[in-house]
Formats: structure tokens, C-alpha cells, sequence
């Protein structure tokens, strides 16, 4: 093969070809890191949202709120039987008494709810097993020692 047939290009047109595509792979580079920065700039962005989002739902989670209401203990609820047993202070309407006191510290008497009854959603606020402690810390209280 002669330098005829391999059409040779001069070192000035091949230095202006290779200088040309070093500029566009440069340019690329570039953009490909700006890219980058972006997309890292979004995940981070949507990190601080989710970190912002769960501490906002889970900061109440540190705080006890205490209410404290009178409670006017009726023994004909509290202890049906009149004998002061177990028992009977446990069939007893220790919740009902809980939930009058309730109602009555809110001034809630006499709301309707869209059912007809009583709107229960104040008894909401406290927790289900509530009358059970306070059953039995009235075992301890009332019942005469022996």
C-alpha cells in the first residue's frame, strides 16, 4: 500500500479533528456532572421532605398531656351488690361514673349525635382500659381491712 491509497490527512486537519472531539467529549463531561449535582441535589432534597415529614408526625409522640377532672364516686354504680367484694366492684359501673365526670367536666350533657344519641367522642380521649385501674385501686380504697 502506498501513502496514495491511504489517503493520508495532514497532522494540522487531524490535530483540528481530534481538538474538536476532545471539546465535544469535554462538553459532554460537563454536562454529565451537571447532571449529576442535579439529580443529587433532588435526592436530597426529597431526604430533607421525608425527614422534615416524620419528624413533624412523630415529635407529639414525646408529649403526655395529664387531665385531671373531680369525679364524684356513686357506691350504688361503683358497687352494686352493697357488700364491698371483688366482685361486685368489678361489675360495677366504674366506666359509666368515668364517662358522667367526663361529659360533665366538658359540658357536653345533651348533644345529639347524627345517630340520635349521645356523641361519644369525648369518651375518645381516654383510653378504653381506664375504668379497669380505677376498679381496682378502689378494691384497695374502700374495702375494710381485716
Amino acid at each position: 500500500m502506498s501513502n496514495a491509497e491511504k489517503q493520508m490527512m495532514s497532522p494540522a486537519l487531524a490535530a483540528e479533528r481530534v481538538a474538536a472531539g476532545l471539546a465535544a467529549r469535554r462538553g459532554r463531561e460537563r454536562r454529565f456532572r451537571i447532571y449529576g449535582r442535579i439529580a443529587i441535589g433532588i435526592a436530597l432534597a426529597f431526604l430533607v421532605t421525608l425527614f422534615v415529614s416524620i419528624f413533624s408526625k412523630g415529635i407529639p409522640g414525646f408529649f403526655q398531656h395529664y387531665v385531671t377532672i373531680e369525679v364524684t364516686l356513686d357506691r350504688a354504680k361503683l358497687d352494686p351488690a352493697g357488700d364491698l367484694s371483688v366482685q361486685s366492684l368489678y361489675d360495677g359501673d366504674a366506666r359509666g361514673v368515668i364517662r358522667k365526670a367526663l361529659f360533665e367536666a366538658a359540658e357536653a350533657s345533651g348533644r345529639v349525635g347524627p345517630q340520635g344519641g349521645r356523641q361519644d367522642h369525648l369518651a375518645g380521649g381516654r383510653s378504653n382500659g381506664s375504668a379497669a385501674p380505677f376498679s381496682m385501686i378502689l378494691t384497695f380504697l374502700i374495702r375494710p381491712s381485716r
